[in-house]
């Protein structure tokens, strides 16, 4: 509204269409599994960490926008449901959902590389609406715990092997390592070096196809012909990431 022919939308447009999602989303939260927002409308006892942990980050910018209390407030009690619902708590990690066949049982098989970044998203836009440490130290343990899991292998290469829409997944996750390493100092390192192993990968594989292809898997094997958006998508994601990285690299020197 109010943008001129052909022309990109003005901010506040953007603005409004956040607000008019955030608005029809957080009105989703129910008490069945506890709490939660429903992943789908006509799901509404079926939680999980893929609808929540975007809905934090939401919640959390918008608040630091507009500084409306219950922004922050809904964003709070969101992740708080999270934390006490799916995060395993040995090491952190993030389970994928509840109830998703109805017998109210935790998905703890599926430990995908994006819900674990979504939730490190979601931590850190927490933290930097509320300053408490706990919400750095929640992106902190986890994003450490995705380490290990995913990128533990040879050459720290991610494991991740989804296709389909799975094919976005580890990118995601690459996409919250990278403000991670900029808020966390002492996990900078592994961040950093972790994402340009996979960086220097991609650029090989890409090299070994004239089409310039990338395959699932980023550790293993060639793309096939018929390989999807969401895999390149991932693939752009870390490059991004990396971007991000070396854009703050002079910063944290000073």
């Amino acid at each position: 509204a109010g943008a001129r022919a052909g022309c990109v939308p003005e901010a506040a447009s953007y603005h409004e269409v956040a607000r008019l999602l955030w608005d029809d989303i957080r009105i989703a939260w129910n008490d069945s599994c506890g709490g939660g927002i429903p992943w789908r409308k006509n799901q509404r006892d079926y939680k999980n960490a893929p609808a929540n942990g975007p809905a934090m980050v939401l919640g959390a910018s918008l608040y630091l926008d507009g500084r409306k209390a219950d922004d922050l407030a809904q964003a709070v009690r969101i992740d708080d449901w999270l934390v006490k619902t799916l995060r395993d708590p040995k090491d952190g990690m993030i389970w994928d959902g509840i109830n998703r066949t109805g017998k109210g049982d935790i998905d703890k098989g599926w430990r995908f590389t994006y819900v674990q970044g979504i939730f490190i998203g979601g931590s850190l836009a927490l933290y930097r609406a509320s300053h408490e440490a706990r919400y750095l130290a929640d992106a902190e343990r986890t994003g450490s715990a995705a380490l290990d899991s995913f990128y533990a292998g040879p050459g720290q290469l991610c494991t991740d092997k989804a296709g389909g829409d799975g094919g976005l997944f580890k990118g995601i996750l690459a996409q919250y390592l990278a403000p991670l390493a900029a808020a966390v100092p002492s996990l900078a390192p592994r961040i950093r070096a972790a994402l340009a192993a996979n960086g220097r990968r991609l650029g090989q594989l890409q090299a070994e196809h004239a089409d310039a292809l990338l395959p699932t898997t980023w550790n293993e094997g060639s793309a096939p012909a018929d390989v999807e958006l969401s895999v390149h998508l991932s693939g752009v994601l870390l490059m991004e990431a990396l971007c991000a990285l070396a854009h703050e690299a002079p910063r944290a020197g000073k």
